[in-house]
């Protein structure tokens, strides 16, 4: 009984859209950051 409740609560803590919101905005900067990253990697080999 005092679980449903407390779902209801958790539930009402934190939207979905906004916690999935910022995942994806902080998905696609580690995205960029890691390209950035890799192709400078990528021309040094081919340099060495």
């Amino acid at each position: 009984m005092r679980i449903n409740p407390d779902r209801k609560k958790s539930k009402k803590r934190y939207p979905p859209l906004l916690s999935w919101d910022i995942y994806q905005q902080y998905l696609i900067r580690l995205e960029q950051e890691q390209k950035q990253k890799e192709t400078p990697k990528s021309q040094s080999s081919h340099e060495h």
